[in-house]
């Protein structure tokens, strides 16, 4: 198990060395190859060349047991999914300027599943990012995240992680005045209940 766990944590470690992308996707990489060697550790097994001889209760194969390691199971299952990035993004390391920006979102939204693909708390960090752009190219893409939500409870959990509605507002502003955009805000409104315009007092 000890050398189960060292030879995963030296397999992320050595991807973080070795490839030359920008932070998220590095990132990104780096869980991916260990996910994949993981599922060689829990199915078959990994041979160890050096370990000792063959001897009576000794083995030779490396195998990892099922539960040994939750959080490479949970891994593994979301990066199946292709919800990897979700993974990521749910970890408030990974949720700052340093790694997602508004060219970020814009760039990977139909990437991975695309938006309905992409969990309710992913969305609503999108939503939060896009919001602090004074860009409408950015902003316009507000709209496009709050239609692919189907459900209320879905609709709940993507304006918890939105961050303020003020913010969400006054993004929208600009984009409320053009007929194609303000008749998908006013039907978004009309279907959650939601206020995504700025009330004029």
């Amino acid at each position: 198990m000890r050398l189960a766990r060292l030879s995963l944590l030296l397999v992320h470690e050595a991807t973080h060395a070795t490839v030359n992308f920008t932070d998220l996707y590095d990132e990104m990489a780096a869980r991916m190859v260990p996910i994949l060697y993981y599922r060689e550790l829990s199915g078959p097994g990994v041979f160890n060349e050096h370990a000792d001889p063959p001897r009576p209760g000794h083995q030779r194969v490396v195998r990892l047991g099922a539960g040994s390691l939750p959080e490479l199971e949970r891994q593994d299952r979301a990066l199946r999914r292709g919800q990897l990035i979700d993974d990521i993004l749910s970890i408030s390391t990974y949720q700052t300027d340093d790694y997602i920006d508004p060219p970020w979102i814009a760039n990977n939204l139909a990437n991975w599943g695309g938006l309905p693909n992409r969990t309710p708390e992913t969305r609503g960090l999108y939503i939060r990012v896009l919001a602090g752009s004074a860009d409408t190219y950015y902003t316009r893409l507000i709209v496009d995240i709050m239609e692919s939500i189907e459900r209320r409870e879905d609709w709940r959990a993507m304006m918890e992680e939105a961050g303020s509605l003020r913010s969400i507002q006054v993004a929208l502003d600009d984009l409320s005045a053009r007929p194609e955009y303000g008749r998908r805000i006013v039907a978004l409104e009309r279907r959650w209940g939601a206020h995504l315009r700025e009330e004029i007092p």
